[in-house]
C-alpha cells in the first residue's frame, strides 16, 4: 500500500485554510484532517494555557499520522506543525520539543501557504485580527527555515482552489 499524497494547507488564522481543505477534499474525494484545536477549544469552559496547548499539539500530530497511515489516496491537512509552532512562539514565546520533532520527521507532498489577503472574519477563537501581515511572515519564514518547499495560495477561494489542484495534478500525471 502506497503512503497517501499529502496536502499541508498553511497560515495564519483567517487565511481561508479550513474552506480550502475542506473543498480541496471534496474534490480529490478523499480525507480532510481537520483542526484538533477548534474542537478542544471550542469544548474548553476557561482561558487556554499552556498545558492544553502541549494537549492540542500531541493530539494533532497522533490525528495526522493516523491518517498519514490510512489507505487514503490523498489527506489533506487543514493545519499541521508550523502552525502550531508559530502559535507556539507568537503565545508563549517558546519552541515546544514535541513540533520540533514533529517537523523533523513530516514530508508533505504538497505545502500550500494561505496568504490572508482578504477581509478578517471574526470568530470567538482568533485573537490576531490586526497582525495578519505580520503572522503570514512568520509562516513564511519559518517555513523557510524548515527549508520546505511551498507555494503561497493568494487571491479568492476559486484562484486557490484551481491553484492547488493544477499543483497535485501536475505532479501526479
Amino acid at each position: 500500500m502506497a503512503a497517501p499524497i499529502s496536502i499541508l494547507i498553511t497560515g495564519p488564522e483567517s487565511s481561508g485554510k479550513s474552506t480550502i481543505s475542506v473543498q480541496i477534499s471534496k474534490f480529490l474525494g478523499d480525507v480532510v484532517v481537520k483542526e484538533y484545536a477548534r474542537e478542544y477549544l471550542t469544548d474548553l469552559s476557561r482561558p487556554y494555557s499552556e498545558k492544553d496547548f502541549t494537549e492540542i499539539v500531541n493530539r494533532q500530530h497522533q490525528i495526522e499520522k493516523d491518517a498519514l497511515d490510512s489507505d487514503s489516496k490523498y489527506v489533506v491537512l487543514d493545519t499541521g506543525p508550523i502552525v502550531l509552532s508559530v502559535w507556539n512562539k507568537v503565545k508563549y514565546n517558546k519552541t515546544n520539543p514535541n513540533i520540533n520533532s514533529w517537523l523533523k520527521e513530516s514530508q508533505y507532498d504538497f505545502i500550500f501557504l494561505c496568504n490572508p489577503d482578504f477581509p478578517w472574519q471574526p470568530d470567538p477563537l482568533r485573537e490576531h485580527p490586526n497582525n495578519r501581515k505580520e503572522l503570514f511572515d512568520l509562516y513564511k519564514n519559518e517555513l523557510k527555515k524548515q527549508n520546505l518547499s511551498f507555494d503561497i495560495l493568494e487571491g479568492n477561494e476559486k484562484t486557490r482552489i484551481d491553484c492547488v489542484i493544477k499543483k497535485v495534478q501536475q505532479r501526479i500525471s
